[in-house]
């Protein structure tokens, strides 16, 4: 079992030709709290008839970590050099337990409804813990981008890492289609977490006189990255020493083709009482968003 663990590069000059090694904060102690809420933006429309239609945009999840009354000075020191990188924008990753922080994407065979058996391609963030893994009776979310936005939990069964694939069975079948690139992860495992801008003025750090600290981070996670972040896995920094010529999350995210910042990059239409309007006709460019 690992500890609750940090995961962030805080050089990010791609242009300079060196991004710098990965960054670990190990708390080293289990967390006070952790809150998730499901977060979904959109918008209704009321036609004279009083047929109502949803605009359901990008969905994701908003995370709060809390540790409280700790008195590690090396880790408040860690802590406080942190928040200057998630307060300029950039993304960082937290797990729970370091041992799992494991995420893959649909592999050959796509995740359908129905199924209890899939196949998944390797850890994404293997250059982050080589030897994580997840075991029976984990939990775990499955979570799909813009346009279907679905997003599920469940339990697994069974659980093998093979050299480029992974075996995962779920104790309860699909819920939903999960098509490519849908991700699976550990329940408390979020990878490409980015504080918004509504929490930055809100400090992270706090202390009782210097002799005990308390931390507390709100963030957000959008499914959009996975894509992005599967095709780069390899080419990502790890924590060795030496290692600094790899990407780091937020480059490799614009190498992916994914934004740093969140955008709806398409919508999903639920017109009442049970009508979809297809996907591919609901593709809006982000330049068109604005």
């Amino acid at each position: 079992m690992g500890n609750p663990t940090l995961y962030y590069y805080p050089d990010t000059a791609l242009s300079a030709g060196s991004v710098g090694r990965l960054e670990k904060v190990d708390f080293g102690q289990p967390m006070s709290d952790i809150q998730i809420s499901p977060i979904r933006s959109v918008s209704d429309t009321v036609s004279l008839s009083g047929r109502t239609s949803r605009t359901s945009w990008q969905s994701g999840i908003a995370v709060r970590l809390t540790l409280e009354r700790f008195t590690d000075d090396a880790l408040a020191r860690d802590l406080y050099s942190f928040s200057s990188h998630a307060e300029r924008g950039f993304h960082f990753g937290f797990a729970l337990d370091s041992a799992k922080a494991f995420a893959c994407v649909p592999g050959l065979f796509e995740w359908e409804r129905g199924r209890t058996l899939i196949i998944g391609q390797t850890n994404i963030f293997d250059r982050w813990e080589p030897a994580a893994t997840l075991a029976v009776d984990d939990i775990v979310h499955i979570s799909g981008p813009a346009p279907k936005n679905n997003r599920e939990e469940h339990k697994l069964a069974a659980f093998s890492k093979l050299v480029s694939t992974t075996n995962i069975t779920l104790t309860d079948p699909l819920r939903y289609d999960q098509p490519y690139p849908a991700v699976f992860r550990h329940r408390d495992f979020y990878p490409v977490l980015f504080v918004p801008e509504a929490d930055v003025n809100s400090p992270m750090l706090t202390h009782d006189h210097r002799i005990s600290y308390t931390w507390e981070c709100s963030a957000v996670l959008y499914p959009s990255w996975a894509a992005s972040l599967a095709a780069q896995a390899d080419g990502m920094a790890d924590a060795q020493p030496g290692h600094d010529d790899g990407l780091g999350l937020d480059d490799a995210l614009v190498v992916g083709g994914t934004l740093p910042s969140p955008s709806a990059d398409s919508k999903f239409v639920a017109v009442a009482p049970a009508t979809e309007i297809h996907e591919a006709d609901l593709f809006v460019p982000d330049w068109r968003l604005g």
